[in-house]
């Protein structure tokens, strides 16, 4: 019997911090968060609970290479390697954030190539990447 009440009391608590959980979920809009006309717009990408961990948790499909981050923030201009990474360094390549169709997934939907041919052609000091 004793355990039947502690399975009951355990199943109630874990329903109710579901529902906790999906009730704070949905106050956070995340696409309101993202976009920049939104009132509950958060231009912090590197706050905590979002982006914080992105530079330390960051690993390359190749460990011969560092993470596309670590690599590229140095070259984004108006990067100062005093003051660290800030919202602008983010949005230099991140222009857009498409939660919608979950195109951020892709990399070529989450960062327009165009962006990476102005130093990575044949021509630019960066390695050819597109071809």
């Amino acid at each position: 019997m004793k355990r039947i009440i502690f399975l009951i009391v355990v199943s109630v608590c874990l329903v109710a911090v579901f529902i906790t959980a999906d009730f704070a979920a949905a106050q956070e809009n995340l696409v309101a968060m993202h976009k920049s006309t939104s009132s509950q717009y958060n231009p912090n990408c590197l706050a905590i609970g979002c982006h914080d961990r992105m530079l330390d948790d960051e690993q390359s499909l190749d460990p011969r290479f560092a993470a596309i981050h670590n690599k590229m923030i140095p070259y984004v201009p108006g990067y100062n390697p005093r003051k660290g990474v800030s919202d602008t360094t983010c949005r230099h390549c991140h222009r857009s954030v498409d939660l919608i169709s979950k195109s951020a997934s892709t990399l070529q939907k989450n960062v327009s190539p165009q962006i990476c041919v102005v130093c990575h052609t044949v021509a630019g000091p960066g390695i050819l990447l597109f071809r």
